[in-house]
Order: C-alpha cells, then sequence, then structure tokens
C-alpha cells in the first residue's frame, strides 16, 4: 500500500511540474522573436537547476532572401558519455498569430524535461540527452524543404552524430485519446520501440499506442525526424498520425490539453526508459 501511494503521488507531482512548465512556454514564438527568447532562456535555466550540462549552438542562416538566426539546445547527462538516447523536440511555434502552439510542441519540451528529471533520479548515471531545435516549422510562406527543419538540419551537420544510439523525435502531444501512436510503415526500424511502449501501455486506462502488428500507418509526416533519417540514425517518430484538430490554429492553447493524455503518455514513456538502457 505504502509503494502504491508513493507511486501516486510521484505520478501527481510530475503531471504538476508538466503543467508548470507548459504554462510558461505556451505563448506566441515564432523564429527570432522575443518570445522564443524567454522560451529558449527558459529551458536552459530548468536544465541547469536540475544539474544538466547546457549548450546552446547557434547559428545563421539565409531563408528566402533573409539572413535568420537560430539556436539549438542540447542537453546532456554530465555523470554519463556517449552514446546516449536523445529526446527531441522544437523550440518554435507557427507563424499564426494568436496561436499558444501548446501542443506544438510546448508539451513535449515539458514532457522530455520532467522525464530527464525523473529517469536521473532513478539512475543517476543513465546515458540520456535532449535536443530542442529551432526552425521547425515554415518561415516565410508554405512549408517546403528550404524553410523548415531548420535547426535539426543544421544539428545533424555540426554534431558528432556517433554521439547518438537512437533518436526519439516528440510532436503533437495531449490531445484527444483517438490521436494514437504507432509504427510508420517507411520506418519499420521503430517496430520494438513501439511495441514496447503497447505492452507498456496497456496497464493503463486509456491506450495511446498502436501494436505494430495491428496496423503500419501509411501517412508520411515531414518532422524533425527526416535530418536523422537521411544520416542513418535510428529514430522513433512519438508523433499522433492523426493531428490534433487544433493544429495550427488559435485553438492550440494551454486551455485545450488534454492532461489525462499527457500523464499516461508520461508515465508509459518514463516505465519506457527505465527498461531501454
Amino acid at each position: 500500500m505504502n509503494d502504491r501511494k508513493s507511486y501516486t503521488r510521484r505520478r501527481h507531482s510530475a503531471l504538476q511540474q508538466i503543467k508548470k512548465i507548459t504554462k510558461e512556454i505556451s505563448i506566441y514564438r515564432p523564429i527570432g522573436s522575443k518570445n522564443l527568447k524567454h522560451v529558449k532562456q527558459y529551458i536552459m535555466e530548468y536544465a541547469k537547476n536540475i544539474g544538466l550540462h547546457v549548450a546552446e549552438q547557434k547559428f545563421k542562416k539565409k531563408i528566402r532572401g533573409h539572413v535568420c538566426s537560430f539556436s539549438n539546445i542540447i542537453v546532456t547527462n554530465p555523470r554519463s558519455s556517449p552514446p546516449y538516447l536523445m529526446l527531441l523536440a522544437h523550440s518554435d511555434a507557427p507563424m499564426i498569430p494568436g496561436t499558444e502552439a501548446a501542443f506544438d510542441s510546448a508539451t513535449s519540451i515539458a514532457i522530455i524535461l520532467e522525464l530527464i528529471r525523473h529517469i536521473l533520479r532513478y539512475d543517476p548515471t543513465y546515458p540520456i540527452m535532449a535536443l530542442f531545435v529551432d526552425g521547425e516549422e515554415a518561415i516565410g510562406g508554405e512549408w517546403a524543404k528550404d524553410n523548415t527543419l531548420v535547426g535539426s538540419r543544421y544539428f545533424v551537420e555540426h554534431y558528432d552524430i556517433q554521439h547518438i544510439n537512437k533518436v526519439f523525435v516528440f510532436d503533437l502531444l495531449g490531445g484527444d485519446f483517438k490521436n494514437k501512436i504507432g509504427a510508420f510503415k517507411n520506418n519499420p526500424q521503430s517496430t520494438p520501440e513501439i511495441t514496447l511502449l503497447y505492452d507498456i501501455n496497456k496497464r493503463f486506462s486509456n491506450q495511446l499506442f498502436i501494436h505494430p502488428e495491428h496496423s503500419f500507418i501509411e501517412r508520411i509526416i515531414e518532422d524533425d525526424h527526416i535530418p536523422f533519417m537521411e544520416k542513418g540514425i535510428h529514430y522513433i517518430h512519438i508523433i499522433p498520425h492523426i493531428f490534433p484538430s487544433s493544429h495550427h490554429t488559435i485553438r492550440n492553447s494551454y486551455s485545450n490539453i488534454n492532461w489525462k493524455y499527457i500523464d499516461i503518455f508520461y508515465n508509459v514513456f518514463f516505465e519506457f526508459l527505465k527498461k531501454t538502457v
């Protein structure tokens, strides 16, 4: 009984912390904005406060005739060494005035920070890192190869990718339970990870993960996994194949987050991390 009460308290505490982080960073934050700078500073300070090593990878890139400034945030566990298991989310938001981009991807950032904080309490030497990339969203126009995924493309070209064992790319978390996550047909190598996540998920009240045997997802989604895929890095795309209905609208707000979804996702993934390394 005491173990069960302790688990319940930890689970409640984790969810409250995720809510706190998400609330702070669910703001309109397109590239180059003061709001995005605030979000990055918040992430870096939070990571440092939980004992992580933080580096900011700054660079400039010409996008459709304009020189834009970017920066990725690289977070590593200083008590471990590579190769690392990487958790990735993008820090910027779409250029849609009024959107808080809570699902896209404030919730993912908050979950990652709390997962790392929690897993290092379980194992202080866990070889984990996080990457918060800039410039994922379309810059100055419709989505295209030349104006998106800027930060992740820069990272794979300027970081020793041999230090990465596998990368989990988080995005669009916290919608309805119909927004399920599975293995994509164009990435069959993710089958073992998705299968384990599915099996762990069966212990919880709602199923978020789809077993690959039941269905391989046909949909092709362009996201920050692509530069890693092109470099031959083992990646797992953790994104619902049916996007939340509020995607890229002003309804993508903190007030519309499904916290039960977040709670289940977080606890499934934490149990997954415990079994993975």
